[in-house]
């Protein structure tokens, strides 16, 4: 395996790490498996291997979800769960046409998407964009972790 993969995935495990510690209360991140994978299945004594594809090419590689609160006044606040795509991209790598497409398919449904190349970097754009769109990231608990 070559130094660009091993960069890519320590920067996707540094990215999670830091929006579990930063948005520990109202953010998940997920990892997403895209390719082709082979499923054993033994048929009459023989070994078989059936190919499987995964998700779509051009996903991106984490997606998760924010609690953010729109406030409709003081008193009153909605609770809105934000759908986010986060494209991990190392060195001078940049977007595929499959990624580009699946980049316009999503901002297309209102999804928050990111390309990634400084985990610190997308945390203040994740905070912009919460503001821009005129949302405030919970404080609440999302789950069951401290």
């Amino acid at each position: 395996m070559s130094d660009n993969y091993f960069a890519h995935q320590e920067l996707v495990k540094k990215t999670k790490v830091l929006v579990s510690d930063v948005l520990r209360n109202s953010a998940r991140m997920f990892d997403r498996h895209v390719g082709l994978f082979y499923k054993k299945r033994v048929n009459d004594g023989m070994i078989e291997y059936t190919p499987i594809q995964i998700n779509r090419a051009g996903m991106a590689d984490n997606w998760g979800v924010i609690i953010c609160f729109h406030y409709l006044d003081n008193e009153r606040r909605h609770k809105i769960p934000v759908h986010f795509e986060v494209e991990t991209k190392t060195g001078s790598g940049t977007l595929t046409d499959d990624q580009i497409n699946w980049r316009d398919f999503n901002i297309n449904f209102g999804v928050w998407w990111f390309e990634n190349r400084d985990e610190n970097i997308l945390m203040e754009q994740i905070k912009t964009k919460a503001k821009t769109s005129g949302l405030m990231i919970s404080e609440v608990n999302f789950g069951t972790r401290k």
